[in-house]
């Protein structure tokens, strides 16, 4: 049993700052791409499964608030990236992400979670408009974004689960590309399969 100091090493101090770059860049590229998906937790993603559920949840909302300097309402959004930092440091730890197959379908697991938190924040925020690119899903299944604007958690389910699938999945071949050498400075590296 690894306490909450033992999550916080000096190579996982060091690798925090990488993964906040990371989820604010990949979810930049995201937003200017137009993508149907955020991923913006990718570094969130990637400590969890190294370093355990206190660094991703402390990555996750040290990235959010970052990124609320620049995007007015990305801070607001920190507790949902503390919980899922959490959550698949957790999992992480019971093997819930040794292969890719289980990366994504924990991802997919935890992104629907995701909208009891993310509904309310973003109706507060946006006053239930939608500000993803959900549109597009919408226009692609022929839906009026008028007649789902009132349904923010309805959006959050769709977009939420195939964002964080997508993201546990990347982050986990991201993993499978390091070497033993390096995965055995992090906490969690036996729980992940080589």
């Amino acid at each position: 049993m690894t306490t909450i100091k033992d999550n916080f090493t000096t190579v996982v101090i060091a690798l925090i700052p990488v993964a906040m770059v990371v989820n604010i860049a990949a979810g930049q590229a995201a937003d200017f791409l137009g993508l149907p998906v955020y991923l913006d937790s990718i570094g969130t993603i990637l400590v969890a499964l190294l370093c355990g559920p206190w660094a991703g949840a402390l990555t996750g909302i040290a990235s959010t608030l970052l990124w609320g300097m620049f995007s007015p309402y990305a801070a607001q959004f920190f507790p949902v990236a503390a919980w899922l930092g959490f959550v698949v440091g957790i999992l992480a730890r019971h093997n819930g992400l040794s292969t890719w197959y289980r990366a994504g379908v924990a991802g997919l697991m935890v992104g629907l979670t995701i909208p009891f938190l993310n509904a309310p924040i973003a109706a507060y925020v946006y006053g239930n408009v939608n500000a993803t690119g959900f549109a597009l899903v919408l226009e692609l299944l022929g839906t009026s974004l008028a007649g789902m604007a009132s349904m923010p958690f309805l959006e959050n389910l769709m977009v939420e689960a195939a964002d964080k699938a997508l993201s546990a999945t990347i982050a986990f071949i991201a993993v499978q590309r390091m070497s033993t050498r390096y995965l055995a400075r992090f906490t969690q590296e036996d729980n992940l399969v080589k």
